[in-house]
């Protein structure tokens, strides 16, 4: 057969329908065969769009968890300030600020340390191990303290770290007699 050949002829008794035979090796065989050449012509532009896609999607990811990281710390922090607290203390650097020698404050300022001040043997009998505590811990503490026991821990509290949040609470539960002391 040549290419000027016509077509084959048709078997007979189909009428020009293609047999059941050459339908089936058309969609078994030619059609997964044609397939797989186009996805093979296909791969390299194929693989190109798809690792630009995968590289966009984890720049996007890595930009976004920076910026929660960031939000997060930023609250926290403003959450400890609010209470009283110094915040915790820096060991991992959040991205875009530079990190800090202990003890100093933004502008050059140093962060003075509270005084060596005696324990007081009054504050430990009211809330053990008091000066290790937070304030949120401590204000939890003072509601089941008495009278005296208040006047303690404000009188302690005022000589050394001044953290409002307990001195607020202490002098609430007191009534405002914890002014006087």
């Amino acid at each position: 057969m040549t290419a000027s050949d016509p077509d084959p002829p048709e078997l007979p008794g189909t009428d020009g329908a293609r047999s059941l035979a050459e339908r089936a090796l058309d969609v078994l065989v030619h059609l997964p065969a044609g397939a797989f050449v186009v996805a093979l012509e296909d791969v390299p532009q194929t693989i190109a769009k798809g690792r630009a896609r995968v590289d966009q999607e984890l720049r996007n990811a890595k930009l976004i968890g920076r910026l929660v990281v960031e939000l997060g710390l930023r609250r926290v922090r403003t959450e400890l300030e609010s209470l009283g607290g110094e915040g915790p203390p820096s060991t991992a650097a959040v991205p875009g600020e530079r990190r800090r020698k202990p003890g100093s404050e933004p502008g050059g300022k140093q962060r003075s340390e509270p005084a060596a001040v005696p324990r007081d043997p009054d504050v430990d009998r009211a809330i053990p191990d008091y000066d290790t505590l937070a304030a949120s811990q401590v204000v939890r503490r003072l509601d089941g303290l008495g009278a005296d026991e208040l006047r303690a821990v404000v009188r302690h509290e005022r000589a050394t770290r001044s953290r409002r949040t307990i001195l607020h609470r202490a002098e609430q539960l007191l009534g405002g007699d914890a002014r006087a002391t």
